[in-house]
């Protein structure tokens, strides 16, 4: 991958109702409500407008509010956030993790997804160094009543990004799963685009 600091966005809404501006660029969601699929996409901006949610409601249950990875040195925050009606998923600023709130919240049946930027704005996103969590690896998210959820990382895989397995990233039920999402694999200068997103599994322990 290359680590070159560049400025992007890998994007997200920052409350329900409204998507942060972004950078020099977006991640775009396409697909249905309830499988959306990210798309990287460098050359675009994403605008301030409404965040009026999709089909689907926010999911029910505590939410999470930060993620500790110690084998990266990584604590953030986690907001919750939402696609619009153009279906682009917004991601927070460098040192922030995104929830997409329409996934389940940690612990429920199905993919719980985590989102952050591998860097923005000249810094290092949180998800920075995504790409070396290894199997077996362990990391903490805490929730809003206070809980903390232990997990297990299963898999750490780079899909070009075309090639993002959407209905296993986003599905609604079977065995609770965490999957962690930031961009990857290498950058091309011409395009302003990772040709990769690296996808992090975890479950529970």
């Amino acid at each position: 991958m290359n680590r070159k600091l560049l400025s992007g966005t890998f994007g997200l809404l920052a409350t329900v109702g409204m998507v942060a501006a972004a950078g020099t660029s977006g991640a775009v969601v396409s697909g249905d409500s309830d499988t959306p699929k990210l798309q990287i996409d460098y050359g675009s901006t994403v605008p301030i407008r409404s965040g009026n949610p999709l089909d689907v409601q926010p999911s029910k249950g505590p939410r999470p509010v930060s993620i500790r990875v110690g084998d990266l040195d990584l604590e953030a925050s986690v907001i919750p956030v939402g696609v619009d009606e153009e279906k682009q998923l917004d991601v927070p600023s460098a040192d922030l993790v995104g929830w997409y709130q329409y996934s389940p919240t940690p612990g429920n049946a199905g993919a719980t997804v985590l989102a952050a930027h591998v860097d923005y704005g000249g810094e290092q996103g949180a998800f920075f160094n995504l790409h070396q969590l290894e199997i077996g690896e362990l990391f903490e998210v805490e929730l809003e009543d206070g809980t903390v959820k232990s997990y297990e990382v299963t898999a750490n895989s780079t899909y070009n990004k075309v090639d993002l397995p959407d209905d296993e990233l986003f599905r609604k039920d079977g065995k609770p799963v965490l999957q962690l999402v930031t961009c990857g694999g290498t950058f091309d200068p011409e395009e302003r685009s990772y040709e990769a997103n690296v996808v992090v599994s975890a479950v529970p322990v």
